[in-house]
């Protein structure tokens, strides 16, 4: 509740909760037996700023912006949770039906093509008689271009590549040489303690950034190694 960002390892581990993740540990007061802990779970974010800033982190979210409690919506405790035990079997009957009709037609859902988070495309369109709505897979996707935007917009090196590509269709070169013109598109006082230094962390950056820049019709490509250093080309569609 109340996150105002997320720290790079925080970030991570959610990713890893939303898909499924384990690891495995000694057990207490043991030399050879393991405890091992496999999880997924969904997990809801509460905060005022957009707090999911990177793009593995934003391909497994739903933003929902809610509307504002002013002094004559707002209510008080009792209040609040006498609405809501009102409410409460309505709202569990709901997702009841929700699930058994996504049960019931989940075998027969065929989709054109999968996002990154495949089986929740797949369950929420095996829901949608019972939800009473349609097409949800294209809500999640209008969801998702929008957090790209607030991605790559706070991303360095992701809005530097979509300014290098404004004006032409294709760059070819090396890393280093990417890294070059990154820098003269860039001002200083912009960089921040995660702009790459060396070819190596531009790289990891640019797979990073990747998904959200082929929304941009940007498409990064290795082309192989040299003694100068690492080939890759970006090519611009007219996406």
């Amino acid at each position: 509740d109340n996150v105002s960002g997320l720290t790079t390892w925080l970030s991570d581990a959610i990713c890893r909760l939303s898909t499924g993740g384990g690891f495995s540990i000694r057990e207490l007061y043991s030399n050879d037996e393991e405890a091992i802990f496999d999880v997924k779970r969904p997990l809801i974010l509460n905060g005022i700023e957009d707090v999911g800033l990177r793009s593995d982190f934003a391909d497994r979210t739903i933003i929902i912006n809610l509307p504002a409690i002013t002094g004559t919506t707002r209510l008080d405790e009792k209040a609040l949770d006498k609405q809501f035990n009102q409410l409460h079997p309505s709202i569990l009957g709901g997702l009841c039906n929700a699930v058994s009709m996504a049960l019931k037609n989940i075998d027969t859902v065929k989709l054109d093509s999968l996002p990154r988070m495949a089986d929740f495309a797949l369950w929420i369109t095996a829901s949608e008689e019972a939800l009473n709505c349609k097409n949800l897979v294209g809500l999640y996707l209008d969801n998702r271009k929008q957090q790209n935007e607030l991605v790559l917009g706070a991303s360095v090196v992701g809005s530097a590549i979509i300014d290098l590509m404004a004006t032409r269709s294709t760059w070819a070169g090396t890393m280093k040489q990417l890294l070059d013109e990154i820098d003269n598109l860039v001002a200083k006082d912009k960089r921040g303690k995660s702009y790459p230094t060396d070819a190596t962390r531009l790289a990891g950056k640019l797979r990073r950034d990747a998904p959200q820049l082929r929304q941009y019709g940007i498409e990064i490509v290795s082309k192989g190694h040299t003694k100068k250093g690492s080939l890759i080309e970006i090519v611009k569609s007219d996406n």
